[in-house]
């Protein structure tokens, strides 16, 4: 099965949204970008495929269902981006999903409050910001796409976990 890649179109509205709600992400690295499998039997068809486009650094039960990082062989690039990750995650027992990219992350350098005591405007999503592993901000858009931040890059999250 072929799945379809055009981050392209997910990255335009992705970055629409960024802009409609007044949020300036000037600077910030894109981490990686994920895509939601709408089952388990379509995460396991994906992973094959997303496995051709590089390295598979990570597959492992976060949130209670399986997510895996792949560290692409050749960065997808954006506009003036270069996207090194992939991730794909399977969905929570129970949700209900389309199968298309869902969120995209970028690493932010200052703790987490800050950038949101600097957009107070901004309804974040703060559940997982205490997290143990993979903490991270959330920002949920009315089209259902997410941004999240994190303090590190996630290859190099899942790099220290090796060791």
């Amino acid at each position: 099965m072929k799945i379809d890649l055009n981050y392209t179109q997910f990255l335009d509205s992705f970055f629409e949204q960024i802009n409609n709600v007044g949020l300036d992400i000037t600077g910030l690295p894109l981490d990686h970008i994920a895509y939601q499998a709408s089952t388990k039997e379509d995460y396991e068809q994906h992973l094959p495929e997303f496995s051709k486009l590089g390295e598979l650094v990570s597959e492992e039960i976060i949130g209670g269902r399986r997510v895996a990082v792949v560290k692409l062989n050749e960065p997808f690039t954006y506009k003036n981006y270069s996207i090194s990750a992939l991730e794909l995650i399977e969905p929570k027992e129970g949700q209900q999903c389309e199968s298309a990219f869902q969120h995209a992350e970028f690493v932010v350098s200052q703790p987490f409050e800050d950038y949101i005591e600097q957009f107070p405007d901004i309804d974040w999503d703060t559940s997982s910001m205490h997290r143990d592993e993979f903490s991270h901000l959330k920002l949920n858009f009315e089209n259902g796409l997410t941004l999240k931040f994190l303090q590190r890059p996630i290859l190099e999250l899942f790099e220290e976990k090796k060791k």
